[in-house]
C-alpha cells in the first residue's frame, strides 16, 4: 500500500493471493486506527468498491515500518517531539 497512490481491498487481495474477506477485515482495522485513509469509492457490480492510501506521513514512522522516507517535512518528524 505504501507505494500505491490508492488501492482497494480487492486489488490487495489479488496481489497478496489472500481471500478478500481476510484482507477486508485487516483494511478495516487499519482504517479504524488511522493508518490508512479512505480516498474514494466507486460503484462496482452492485456494491461499492473502496480505495485507500497510507496515512503514515512522519519519516521516522515510515522508516520503522520499512516504507522509506517522504520528501515533505513538517510536524511529527521527530518522535521525541511528543515528549518535549
Amino acid at each position: 500500500m505504501a507505494t500505491a497512490e490508492e488501492i482497494s481491498p480487492r486489488q490487495l487481495s489479488d496481489a497478496l493471493g489472500e481471500p478478500l474477506s481476510k484482507v477486508s477485515y485487516h483494511v478495516r482495522v487499519l482504517a479504524e486506527g488511522a493508518v490508512i485513509t479512505l480516498v474514494r469509492t466507486k460503484p462496482a457490480r452492485g456494491s461499492v468498491q473502496h480505495f485507500y492510501r497510507s496515512a503514515v506521513d512522519a519519516n521516522w514512522a515510515r522508516q520503522v515500518l520499512g516504507l522509506g522516507e517522504i520528501d515533505e517535512g513538517g510536524a511529527g518528524e521527530n518522535p521525541e517531539d511528543a515528549f518535549t
